[in-house]
């Protein structure tokens, strides 16, 4: 709590020394410079970390496998299908999610002197996102974020392919009132109903394309 000094005029804080969990402080002349919001009782709400406590505390929020995935979601989920459901559910391109895995040599096998014989198993190292985009003959290019990874990474990824979709829905979704005679696409070819744009001041499909 920050103690107020009431003077004629409004409100002076005296200076504050903030101290991290760690045992580090920072001090400010006043109370006001923290940007803490400050409520009419003079009490401050806010915390503050040193450097190397934001980093460690970045770290500890950092996915390294899929039950950190499903946690830091907090959406209940308990198998990778469940995972999926959503993902699908949840976005407008309905996209698809698969796990990112590769061959790994089991190194402590008993066989690992035949090298050639020893076994090896699935590691996991990420995950990808992409989806399709019904009616055309091309899909999404997938995007992959590889373990550790911050949440923020895996929503910019699915962000990055619902915007893929949705500009080559745009680009081939066209209703058959979109156009009088066949346009030009964004690279340059002309076509016809059912691979034209949408035009966006299309009064039959009112600017959303139609399915095709």
């Amino acid at each position: 709590m920050i103690k107020p000094i009431k003077k004629e005029v409004g409100w002076c804080y005296v200076p504050v020394r903030i101290h991290c969990e760690c045992g580090k402080s920072i001090t400010y002349e006043s109370a006001s410079d923290t940007g803490w919001h400050i409520d009419t009782e003079g009490v401050a709400f806010g915390a503050y970390l040193c450097a190397s406590c934001s980093e460690r505390k970045r770290k500890e929020q950092m996915i390294h496998n899929l039950k950190d995935f499903m946690e830091a979601r907090g959406f209940g989920e308990e198998s990778f299908k469940d995972i999926e459901k959503n993902t699908y559910k949840h976005t407008d391109c309905g996209a698809w999610i698969q796990e990112k895995t590769e061959d790994r040599v089991d190194y402590e096998s008993p066989h690992i002197e035949e090298f050639n014989d020893a076994p090896t198993y699935k590691h996991h190292t990420g995950l990808t996102v992409g989806s399709i985009v019904e009616g055309v003959d091309y899909d999404c290019d997938p995007v992959t974020v590889t373990y550790p990874f911050e949440m923020d990474e895996f929503w910019k990824a699915v962000k990055a392919v619902e915007d893929q979709a949705n500009e080559i829905w745009k680009d081939t979704h066209g209703c058959d009132k979109c156009w009088k005679e066949p346009v030009p696409n964004q690279w340059g070819d002309v076509v016809e109903f059912g691979a034209w744009p949408i035009n966006e001041e299309c009064k039959t499909c009112k600017g959303e394309g139609t399915i095709i």
